[in-house]
């Protein structure tokens, strides 16, 4: 009897359980790091990241400076 691969099977995941988990995240946040990067309690935040601010002030001066955007935001090409 052969075991099946599941997802306690320890079997390695596929590019699109990483991106299923990715995007899943960046819907929990609300919002990703569009340029840049951002420091927070040890912790660091790159580009294409799921960050939620702490407080709406953070939020608004992020939003504004262009650091962050609305997770799922379309692009505006110029």
């Amino acid at each position: 009897m052969e075991a099946q691969a599941g997802a306690d099977s320890g079997a390695a995941s596929t590019g699109q359980d990483v991106a299923l988990e990715a995007a899943a995240q960046v819907t929990s946040a609300g919002f990703v790091v569009a340029w840049g990067c951002i420091q927070e309690a040890g912790k660091t935040y790159v580009q294409g990241d799921p960050y939620q601010p702490p407080t709406p002030e953070l939020e608004e001066e992020l939003l504004g400076q262009g650091i962050i955007k609305r997770a799922g935001a379309v692009e505006e090409w110029p």
